[in-house]
């Protein structure tokens, strides 16, 4: 009796290691992730609030050399976020932008240009074509924006933004040089274009942001998405906490998190995801700016 339990503790226990080192094999592999593409082992398929808020804190990173600015972006290096969506798996990956000028950027080994010609001045947002490839040719499908209509311009000046999608990949981004300096005090309207969608699918919308420097609040609006996506509740409203030259939040299952750019916080342009309620999986990016002072409520 007595080598009868022995052989079975051992099994038991023999077992129990091997379920161990696998469980361990497949958090490290979960943990294996390029800065900009997108994990297929393991993944949920509806990532949490609380999962895409941890991703979103690797983005728009704090990084001012002033203690007394400890939570802003420096005005240098460019800063932003590349957030990466597998269209398959649903799984979601956070990175800062690896770009060394506003005008390109590289996803998942393709350099993208971003409004970097002369007659895209003035472009508030459009589909990536031909020109926006070194090669000449479009790889997979997208938008980009925003470009000043003159170069004295404060407007759409400092920051580019966009989404791109490639062989089940989607990948919204804003990438800038931040914001300086920010107001104190009083309340600001910008406007500007977004980029919203599903699985994929992209749709170019127009976009609304306040921004109370009193209240440090900040909301955003998207109004008229398209009915064949969204039916008739066909409006996105989310928002966050200004933090320095920085906003972030969860609102109606909506994380969002971006930056300010410009002098005096001239633009605005942030990343967001749906990650719970019936929104949940849109996702996108948006570039706003022609700052206007408001009243407040």
């Amino acid at each position: 009796m007595a080598q009868t339990k022995t052989a079975a503790d051992d099994a038991i226990a023999a077992a129990a290691a091997a379920a161990n080192t696998a469980g361990n094999t497949g958090g490290n592999n979960g943990n294996n992730n390029g800065n900009n593409s997108a994990d297929n082992s393991g993944a949920a398929a509806n990532p949490t609030v609380k999962a895409v808020e941890d991703e979103l804190k690797k983005t728009f990173i704090a990084n001012h050399k002033d203690k007394d600015k400890a939570d802003w972006m420096a005005h240098n290096p460019i800063n932003g976020a590349v957030l990466t969506i597998n269209n398959q798996t649903g799984s979601v990956r956070a990175a800062l932008p690896d770009s060394q000028e506003i005008e390109s950027i590289t996803i998942n080994g393709n350099k993208v240009l971003l409004l970097a010609r002369s007659k895209d001045s003035g472009t508030r947002a459009r589909k990536l074509n031909g020109n926006d490839f070194p090669g000449g040719t479009v790889i997979g499908t997208g938008f980009v924006g925003s470009t000043p209509y003159h170069i004295s311009s404060p407007d759409f000046q400092d920051f580019r933004w966009g989404v791109h999608t490639h062989d089940g990949i989607s990948t919204v981004f804003v990438q800038g040089k931040p914001s300086s300096f920010m107001p104190k005090s009083g309340a600001s309207a910008y406007t500007g274009k977004a980029v919203v969608g599903k699985e994929g699918d992209y749709s170019l919308v127009n976009v609304q942001v306040e921004a109370d420097f009193d209240t440090k609040n900040v909301n955003v609006v998207m109004k008229d998405l398209p009915y064949s996506k969204f039916g008739s509740n066909n409006q996105l409203e989310f928002g966050g906490t200004i933090m320095g030259n920085t906003f972030a939040g969860t609102r109606n299952g909506i994380v969002s998190k971006g930056g300010f750019y410009g002098g005096a916080a001239a633009s605005v342009a942030g990343v967001f995801y749906g990650a719970e309620g019936e929104k949940q999986g849109v996702n996108g990016a948006f570039g706003a700016s022609e700052k206007k002072s408001i009243r407040k409520k």
